[in-house]
């Protein structure tokens, strides 16, 4: 398996942050694994310490060789972490970011935890308790795949959450049925009243992006249309080129 960044696009066309997630090809089946199944396979052979040392020391590197002025001065404000509740759990994952945190002085907020809307509607009745530990290591809340459909915009302000990420399926097809469209615009629109940042994914056509641009806010995307997800020896080369 290897790291991979995603960055996250502004209005602007800047790279405002960016997330850290895990590419595991299955070549068997020809494949890329989601996240949740790449952590169902590191708990049956006993490998969550691996992934995640993997994760956070690819946050630490880059903050180790590059430093928070570097970020600073080419716009990158967040970079967060695609995860599960398991890795709080089972792993310790907040004790490792808390001492990344210490040993480079890693500013409040900076970095961010990225749970599906399912995982934390899996976790709901102790959700509260969990976020409020992730809160207190100064590391912001973000759902992902995030629908609408299990848990309301307002649950997730109760949660912290800071930031959400909208459910590919929801974008791919905006194109093709005005109702998604809508339902983008609505909850996009409904996030940022109440000072969550919605992040429209999967925006890959300038059809796509003609039709959130204008009607969805204050928003940040991802997708190829702006950046492929990228090595992380390739971001201060990519936020040189996109931010300047």
């Amino acid at each position: 398996f290897g790291v991979r960044l995603q960055p996250e696009i502004n209005t602007y066309h800047r790279i405002v942050g960016a997330e850290t997630f895990i590419r595991l090809t299955d070549n068997y089946r020809n494949m890329t694994l989601p996240t949740g199944e790449i952590i169902a396979v590191g708990e049956k052979h006993g490998k969550i310490t691996l992934i995640t040392d993997a994760l956070v020391n690819t946050i630490g590197n880059l903050y180790r060789d590059n430093g928070y002025q570097v970020f600073k001065t080419r716009g990158l404000e967040t970079i967060s972490i695609n995860t599960n509740i398991d890795f709080i759990d089972n792993d310790q994952l907040l004790d490792k970011l808390d001492s990344l945190a210490k040993s480079y002085m890693v500013p409040k907020d900076f970095m961010g935890l990225e749970f599906s809307e399912e995982d934390v509607y899996k976790h709901k009745e102790d959700f509260m308790f969990i976020a409020k530990k992730i809160r207190n290591c100064d590391v912001t809340i973000i759902v992902d795949h995030y629908t609408g459909n299990k848990l309301s915009i307002e649950q997730l302000k109760q949660y912290g959450v800071t930031k959400i990420k909208f459910d590919y399926q929801l974008i791919k097809n905006i194109t093709l049925y005005k109702s998604d469209l809508e339902r983008v615009q609505y909850l996009s629109r409904a996030a940022s009243d109440i000072g969550i940042k919605p992040v429209l994914i999967g925006i890959e056509t300038p059809l796509q992006y003609d039709l959130v641009k204008d009607t969805c806010g204050d928003f940040l995307a991802q997708g190829e249309l702006f950046c492929s997800p990228i090595e992380p020896s390739e971001l201060i080369t990519t936020l040189n080129k996109m931010n300047r």
